[in-house]
């Protein structure tokens, strides 16, 4: 049943349909990163939903 999924879902992950993603990818990192910045020098923190937000901004 996976090696069926995965035959479906491969094509999706090519370089050149990635490629075509590449700027959201880099302006929602920018995002995240920014995000991040601000927590430096705090303490520890659950990362999970900046991560979480930024995956459902890219894919959204």
């Amino acid at each position: 049943k996976w090696q069926l999924h995965r035959k479906m879902i491969t094509p999706s992950f090519h370089f050149k349909i990635l490629e075509n993603f590449l700027k959201v990818f880099s302006e929602k990192s920018e995002v995240l990163v920014r995000t991040l910045q601000k927590k430096i020098g705090s303490q520890s923190f659950d990362i999970y939903p900046y991560i979480n937000r930024c995956s459902l901004d890219i894919i959204c």
